[in-house]
C-alpha cells in the first residue's frame, strides 16, 4: 500500500515499481496531489502514487477518500456486529 510518505525516496519507488510490474497489487491510500503544511502546500499522497504509477505504469485501486471501499467495509463489519446468533 502506497500513500504519503515524506520520507520517500528514489529506492522505495523503484522497490514499489519491481513489485507491481511483478505482479503486486497496487494500493493507495487517497489522490490528493497536495497537503497543506506550516510552510505552504506540498506534495500529498497523489504525488507519491503518480510517482510509481507513471513507472509501474499501473493506476492505483483507492481505498480511502474519495472511494467508498473503506467506508463500505467498515459499516459491513459494523452490521454483522449487531446481528444476534
Amino acid at each position: 500500500m502506497a500513500g504519503l510518505d515524506r520520507q520517500v525516496t528514489y529506492a522505495k519507488v523503484a522497490q514499489a515499481t519491481r513489485l507491481i510490474r511483478n505482479g503486486a497489487k497496487f494500493i493507495g491510500t487517497n489522490p490528493d496531489k497536495t497537503w497543506p503544511s506550516e510552510t505552504g502546500v506540498t506534495p500529498g499522497a497523489g504525488a507519491v502514487l503518480a510517482f510509481i504509477e507513471a513507472a509501474a505504469d499501473v493506476k492505483p485501486f483507492i481505498v480511502a477518500k474519495p472511494e467508498p471501499v473503506m467506508f463500505q467495509q467498515a459499516l459491513a463489519r459494523w452490521a454483522h456486529g449487531l446481528k444476534k446468533p
